[in-house]
């Protein structure tokens, strides 16, 4: 191999002589033969390490080759394995929950709040999460949980935004397609374009022009969609990165262990489970030669010998001269559950959840747990958060915004000059991951109020709650009680941390 890898140099240092370019891909896709050859054990020999990391791939290139067979593996996975599916369903869950709110905080030139338009923007987005879907199935709540799921399975999700002129209100609606329509199959591209994965992208900033559709259904049948048309909502970890990759995909061969291990093991408990015997005869031979002659054919003509089996209901089955000896087969063994547990880990690892959210285990888990598994939560689940806000909350409001103020629905101010800043006055609410100590929380945000470190706003706003609304919410409230005679004394209730489940005597060792 030595002398292959030499020859091949000096063949390349000649073609160089004539042809450096010829030359340089030549090496190139030397040393692309040669990452393949260590991909799978990352090293030179078997006794050392020296070759790890030392070759590499662009992203693209890297994604694109085998990016269909990983999409169709974790969709078996989360269809077959409950654990990927658990998994899945927990990251939508955590992240997006019921879906993000929608507040609108537009001010006046004197700084105070526009509230008659606010109200109108936000109306006007409320109508339009009902009907935004094309077919008109799903609402954009929907569309945001279904968006996650497909970042998380698959590693990204794709939609356009067309125009319905036929529909009422605001036109604008969106449609979702998997990743595989994005295709360069029968691209026709113009200029100084590269297609890589079915993205036009120009070759001098690999800036993202287009998106080549194709119908699986239909090969060959290319369409062409503006950028500002689409969403492709992906994580980026790489520069120059073009398509995303399902963040589960460093567990697919550990679950797929998982899924072998545990097979094996309800396969040996269930035989464990039946009667085995051993047949001794005092004339193996004859007892051999009356075996192979009992025989019979099936339809097509084919020989199969007969097997005797031994029913749970036959008590003479003993020929003279034979006896049975009953066996015991091993059960799984005490390592089943450390060891399934040890793989549900990994899972957990790679969706960036915890080891209890994944496998629905909460044995053990103290009070004291409960808290830093959540801390832990809300640290991941907010990047992944205000990622897809940027990715795919912020393209679709600032087309609908453009539509909508086209269209009439609303009436902004001097929009197009201002248009950016008309764009940057939404607030997204964040889904909220529940407490596991509402009244130290609640106390802890009293204090800052207090201490002038917080605004109450800035609480409902985190809380996915509307300022305006709630404190309308609580005046409604109190007139009411006014009109029935109850008498509301809020202020003496009491915040004392005695009241907590933890001073008042639980085991810390309970959840």
């Amino acid at each position: 191999m030595r002398l292959g890898q030499r020859i091949g140099g000096w063949v390349d240092s000649l073609v160089g002589v004539f042809s450096p370019s010829r030359a340089e891909a030549r090496q190139e896709s030397r040393a692309r033969a040669a990452m393949y050859q260590r991909y799978a054990a990352a090293k030179v020999d078997e006794y050392g390490p020296a070759g790890l990391g030392a070759l590499d791939r662009n992203p693209n290139h890297l994604i694109g080759d085998r990016a269909a067979v990983l999409r169709a593996r974790t969709r078996k996975l989360v269809r077959d394995f409950s654990l990927f599916a658990r998994a899945v369903n927990a990251v939508v869950a955590l992240t997006v929950g019921p879906g993000f709110s929608f507040q609108y905080k537009l001010r006046d030139q004197d700084g105070a709040p526009a509230r008659a338009l606010n109200a109108q923007v936000e109306e006007a987005w409320a109508e339009w999460s009902e009907e935004c879907d094309l077919a008109g199935e799903i609402t954009f709540p929907e569309f945001e949980a279904l968006a996650r799921r497909q970042q998380v399975e698959v590693g990204e999700a794709l939609a356009v935004m067309p125009l319905d002129n036929a529909a009422a209100g605001i036109p604008l609606r969106l449609q979702m397609f998997e990743p595989d329509f994005l295709s360069g199959w029968g691209a026709r591209p113009a200029g100084e374009v590269d297609i890589i994965q079915g993205l036009e992208v120009d070759r001098r900033t690999g800036k993202v022009l287009a998106g080549w559709f194709e119908n699986p259904l239909r090969p060959l049948e290319s369409k062409r969609i503006e950028r500002a048309d689409m969403v492709h909502y992906f994580q980026r970890l790489r520069p120059g990165q073009l398509r995303g990759v399902t963040p589960l995909a460093p567990a697919v061969l550990a679950a797929m262990d998982l899924g072998e291990y545990v097979g094996a093991e309800i396969e040996g408990a269930m035989l464990a489970a039946r009667v085995f015997a051993v047949a001794e005869s005092a004339n193996p031979a004859q007892y051999a030669q009356a075996r192979a002659n009992s025989t019979i054919s099936d339809s097509e003509g084919k020989v199969k010998t007969k097997v005797r089996d031994i029913g749970r209901h036959i008590t003479e089955i003993i020929k003279p001269g034979e006896k049975f000896t009953l066996t015991s087969p091993n059960r799984p063994g005490a390592q089943f559950e450390p060891t399934a547990n040890f793989f549900t880990r990994l899972i957990a690892v790679a969706a960036d959840l915890s080891f209890e959210l994944v496998s629905g285990n909460y044995n053990g888990l103290s009070f004291s747990n409960q808290k830093g598994v959540r801390a832990d939560l809300i640290m991941l689940a907010l990047p992944a958060q205000q990622t897809m806000i940027r990715r795919w909350h912020m393209p679709i409001f600032r087309r609908w915004l453009d539509v909508a103020h086209l269209c009439g629905r609303l009436h902004l101010p001097n929009y197009w000059q201002l248009r950016r800043m008309y764009w940057r006055q939404v607030r997204w609410g964040l889904p909220r991951i529940a407490s596991t100590d509402i009244l130290r929380e609640t106390k802890a945000l009293m204090d800052q109020i207090k201490a002038g470190l917080i605004s109450p706003q800035e609480i409902l706003a985190s809380m996915g709650l509307d300022p305006e609304d709630t404190l309308k919410g609580i005046a409604e409230f109190q007139d009411l009680a006014a009109d029935l005679n109850v008498t509301l004394d809020w202020a003496k209730a009491s915040t004392g941390l005695k009241q907590n489940p933890a001073s008042l005597g639980a085991p810390d060792s309970e959840a």
